[in-house]
């Protein structure tokens, strides 16, 4: 059995240089990661709705504590290019992509060096709860995925 402490979701990219900490629901959590970013001296803003659209969130649906680190989203465009025919190299900023880079680097040498908890497994009915408090049961349930009953 593996046993995963936290996943830091990666997939909505850090080509923008990391700009936002999604904690998923998990608001113990928020001081945790705003104690990383003071030490960082990086101004990630945390936020603390919760997304089923990533990879994240089977993990999420087991109970394990993750957060997704996300870039600045063109007004407009919603996720942009990404997951398109024209998500190509050429639209890369390579300063912006070290950025992020060096935040994701960063904030996975604190999270690996952290003594004790990150946060702790949730329960079936916690998990449930909190996607009722984001009002997810309408959408979860027209994809699909609504797995309570």
């Amino acid at each position: 059995m593996v046993l995963v402490d936290v996943m830091l979701n990666l997939d909505p990219g850090v080509a923008g240089g990391g700009q936002e900490l999604v904690l998923q629901g998990l608001k113990e959590l928020q001081p945790l990661f705003a104690g990383f970013m003071q030490e960082m001296s990086h101004p990630l803003h945390l936020n603390n709705r919760v997304s089923t659209a990533s990879d994240h969130f089977p993990y999420f649906m087991r109970g394990v504590p993750v957060a997704s680190i996300l870039t600045g989203r063109v007004p407009g465009l919603g996720r942009g290019f990404g997951h398109t025919v024209a998500d190509t190299l050429d639209k890369v900023d390579e300063c912006k992509l070290c950025m992020g880079a060096m935040v994701v680097a960063r904030l996975l040498l604190r999270l690996a060096n952290h003594e004790g908890a990150i946060g702790r497994k949730r329960t079936s009915d916690e998990i449930q709860q909190i996607l009722l408090d984001h009002e997810l049961e309408e959408p979860l349930r027209a994809q699909g995925k609504w797995p309570f009953e």
